[in-house]
């Protein structure tokens, strides 16, 4: 394990390099894969000090922070550790590590082709390392020759485990991938039918407001013809009453006209009678006194 200059490598509760903290693994201890994210891997720690397990970074800017050993990690398991089992160190520095939420979302994007060719990797250095095992131990005692061959043939077990493992596990993330894909399908359909159903509703909802508003246009302009209507005959009734009024008041004027007319004629007629009476009386009396 490399960060020797900073205390070690910082461990993560999860692959995401946001994630919470929960301490540094020390320098030369010496930790077994149990998944790889990209340039994430989460370990069981064998030897060394830090966390028991977690996730770090196997690099920072191309630069290894973890290294590959030749010793089989069911071995240091199950006994103490070789002489010869300390990890191959890296300089490279835990400041070199990317931090910033950009470098995650790149490396956590990585394809699954990277992925395969990273397995691929791993079973060819695990079959180079066999046979560098073999070749060391060959030249052993027949007891140490049976027993590495049995933790060699367990390792083997254990590795092929570890492939099904991993491939299951790649298996289950794609189903995840596809699962949340179709969901996110779901849900973009679903929010598009919502949003259409919204936007038919809002169509709706203006039309409404222009035919109530059309309605109450419409009530006002006959609101306001009636009322003009009701004004008009209004001033009608009121100019055939003045009318009316008028020639009533012409009619009795004329009537009294002739009334008086007619009583200033009689008026007339009766003192030209007292004037002829009068005249008769004095014309009788004269002949009267004419006679006598």
């Amino acid at each position: 394990v490399g960060g020797g200059q900073t205390g070690g490598l910082t461990v993560r509760q999860k692959a995401d390099r946001n994630s919470t903290e929960v301490g540094r693994l020390e320098t030369g201890t010496l930790v077994e894969q149990l998944k790889r994210e990209g340039e994430r891997l989460r370990y069981q720690r064998l030897t060394g000090s830090g966390p028991d397990t977690g996730w770090v970074s196997t690099k920072a800017k191309g630069k290894e922070l973890l290294r590959r050993t030749n010793h089989q990690a069911s071995a240091l398991k199950g006994g103490a550790v070789p002489s010869n089992a300390a990890a191959t160190v890296s300089a490279v520095p835990e400041s070199a590590q990317p931090a910033t939420n950009e470098a995650s979302h790149k490396e956590g994007g990585e394809t699954a082709a990277a992925g395969a060719s990273e397995r691929a990797a791993d079973e060819q250095f695990a079959e180079t390392a066999c046979t560098a095992e073999q070749e060391r131990t060959a030249g052993q005692k027949a007891p140490e020759e049976s027993t590495n061959a049995e933790a060699s043939h367990k390792a083997d077990e254990e590795r092929a485990a570890d492939d099904a493992a991993r491939k299951a596990e790649d298996e289950r993330a794609a189903a995840e991938v596809a699962q949340k894909t179709a969901e996110e399908h779901v849900a973009e359909a679903a929010q598009k039918a919502e949003e259409e159903e919204l936007a038919t509703a809002e169509i709706n909802r203006k039309a409404e407001e222009t035919r109530v508003s059309a309605e109450a246009e419409s009530k006002a302009e006959e609101e306001r013809a009636a009322a003009e209507a009701n004004r008009r005959a209004e001033e009608e009734r009121l100019a055939a009453d003045a009318v009316r009024k008028a020639e009533e008041e012409h009619a009795a004027a004329e009537a009294a006209r002739i009334a008086e007319e007619e009583h200033v004629a009689a008026e007339v007629a009766r003192k030209a009678e007292e004037e002829s009476a009068a005249a008769e009386a004095d014309r009788k009396a004269e002949e009267a006194r004419v006679a006598a």
